[in-house]
């Protein structure tokens, strides 16, 4: 119960919702640890991460993730495009 105390902002207004979250788990506004903790909200939500949706190579290979997650195997070629594509965006 404290702890939406926190969250909705009674007790410290620039501590809500998952900033809020973040914060009080100590997570630096800079780390890749909060970077993951608001993609997997934004996707808990039913939403596509901004950055996704920014990169149009990500956006092409969004089929190929949704039918993975549905349990339909990708082929090895979808797969190596999108390997190549996430080892470029990432590692550059």
């Amino acid at each position: 119960m404290v702890i939406w105390f926190y969250l909705d902002g009674h007790n410290n207004p620039g501590f809500s919702g998952l900033n809020g979250i973040v914060a009080i788990l100590g997570v630096s506004e800079t780390s890749k640890e909060r970077d993951l903790i608001f993609d997997y909200m934004a996707i808990d939500a039913g939403k596509i991460p901004r950055y996704v949706l920014e990169d149009a190579e990500l956006v092409k290979q969004l089929p190929l993730f949704f039918r993975t997650a549905k349990g339909k195997k990708p082929t090895k070629e979808e797969l190596i495009t999108l390997a190549e594509i996430l080892r470029t965006a990432w590692f550059v």
